[in-house]
């Protein structure tokens, strides 16, 4: 459920069909079926829901989904070849090791559903060769990008010691217009009221927010089923927004505020 749920959250932040397929992984024609759905239910990007509202379209459209197993059966059907795929991907890519599985064992697996299992399972023996960061242009108010950077220290002149300062950055991706706030503490609230006033400082809100894995943020980092910090999760679904963590170790993928904290 919480993948289909993920599914429209990004359509209704006005994703291609094709973004949402490649930024969650999944079948171009799975997103378009789970899309045509809610259209036909008179759902349009221009009428906002809440993950909650979702969860119960879900739930009413799609009861199999909502009552069903987990999502396991492909790992189960591939456990059995770990060894082998991890010694296929030390000198192959993955599109092949896939190919050469499915062809000397029979295994019903699409390579979409292979390439899930490598992610999720064993994402370190991916060659970094084959992982491409591709960052196109995106429209305005799309997408903004936030970091924290370290600025130095600051003598504090009433307490009379050194303070750590942090700025905490918020670049929009299609203008890079950029919005920075100084602050001492990395803290949850300071990290809340620093989105609040960007989003005062900007005069409105993107549609998708592209952020590293902070704890203040993501509480389990995933590259398919991540878990928010209820607090963060909570201003997202107030201010109708699109977390979108990076992957963990790759800071390319939000480049245009990487670039300003380097």
């Amino acid at each position: 459920m919480r993948d289909i749920v993920e599914i429209y959250e990004h359509w209704q932040a006005r994703q291609s069909l094709t973004t949402v397929a490649r930024s969650l992984k999944v079948d171009r024609k799975t997103v378009r079926k789970y899309v045509k759905v809610a259209m036909e239910a008179g759902i349009t990007r221009d009428r906002v829901l809440t993950r909650e509202q979702w969860m119960a379209f879900v739930r009413e459209r799609f009861p199999e989904v909502a009552g069903g197993p987990s999502r396991t059966p492909w790992r189960a059907k591939l456990e059995p070849y770990a060894a082998r795929i991890r010694e296929g991907l030390a000198s192959n890519r993955m599109v092949t090791v896939w190919q050469r599985l499915k062809q000397d064992t029979g295994l019903d697996i699409s390579v979409a559903t292979f390439r899930r299992y490598v992610h999720a399972v064993m994402p370190e023996a991916i060659p970094r060769a084959t992982v491409t960061v591709w960052r196109p242009e995106v429209a305005p108010g799309e997408e903004a990008q936030l970091d924290f950077g370290r600025m130095g220290y600051w003598h504090d002149p009433i307490a009379c010691k050194r303070i750590k300062v942090w700025a905490f950055i918020m670049v929009l991706a299609y203008s890079r217009h950029m919005f920075v706030r100084l602050v001492t503490s990395l803290d949850a609230l300071t990290w809340l009221e620093c989105h609040v006033v960007g989003f005062e400082f900007l005069e409105g809100v993107p549609r998708r927010l592209v952020l590293d894995n902070l704890t203040d943020a993501v509480v389990k980092a995933d590259l398919y089923d991540p878990q928010f910090n209820r607090a963060y999760d909570e201003l997202a679904a107030h201010y109708h927004v699109l977390i979108d963590p990076c992957r963990v170790g790759h800071p390319k993928d939000k480049g245009y505020v990487a670039y300003c904290t380097s």
